[in-house]
This record gives C-alpha cells, sequence and structure tokens, in this order.
C-alpha cells in the first residue's frame, strides 16, 4: 500500500479488499511491537531483531521485483516505501503516524518535480 500511497493512490485492492493507510498503520506498528519485545518468529524460533527485519524485507522486495519484472519495479516507489516503511518500523521510539513522513517525501518530490 505505502508503494501506491507514494504514487498518489489513497486507497488499493490488495487480495479483493480495498486497503487505505490505516492498513499500513497497523502493519508498521504490529512490526515495531515485535521488534521492540523481540518477537520469535516460526519456524527456527529466531528473534526478530532490527537486521532480521531488513533480511526478511530485502528477500521480499527481491521476490516482488522479480514478480512484477525489473522495469515495473524499479518504475515504481517499492524502494522508497520499503525504507519508509522499515525506518519506521525499525526506529528506536514509535512515531505517531507513518504518513507523516511519507507526506514530506510528496512534497519533496513534488518541489522538485515542479522546478524541472
Amino acid at each position: 500500500y505505502t508503494e501506491a500511497w507514494l504514487g498518489g493512490n489513497g486507497c488499493i485492492p490488495i487480495h479483493g479488499m480495498m486497503e487505505d493507510a490505516a492498513t499500513a498503520e497497523i502493519a508498521r506498528t504490529q512490526v515495531w511491537q515485535w521488534i521492540k519485545h523481540g518477537a520469535t518468529l516460526q519456524p527456527g524460533n529466531q528473534k526478530l531483531t532490527a537486521n532480521r527485519f531488513r533480511t526478511i524485507m530485502d528477500e521480499e522486495l527481491a521476490s516482488l521485483r522479480k514478480e512484477l519484472g525489473a522495469a515495473k519495479f524499479d518504475g515504481g516507489n517499492w524502494k522508497e516505501a520499503a525504507q519508509l516503511f522499515g525506518d519506521s518500523a525499525t526506529a528506536p521510539d514509535l512515531a505517531d503516524f507513518l504518513t507523516l513522513p511519507a507526506y514530506e517525501r510528496i512534497i519533496l518530490k513534488d518541489t522538485v518535480s515542479s522546478h524541472m
């Protein structure tokens, strides 16, 4: 969802359901709590750390790039969305909203593109 939101789409269908900022907020808050409280992952009972989360996220991005194709993936906001989500989910303190730093990125992107 965050990738679409950075591209200007406020809600999108994912697996037949309409998703919006609330979905992203719930997901990143849950991941933040899992990291903070040392939740274990199955299989293997591995503790979720910020580094482990980043590894999993990198693996998922690589899988997504393969699924979408390089051109579509590279033309989207996937890396930026992952960085935004990852920075928020691994921060020492939980930010109030994921959308606040995302808005800053959108405004900066719009400012840069309007001066070109």
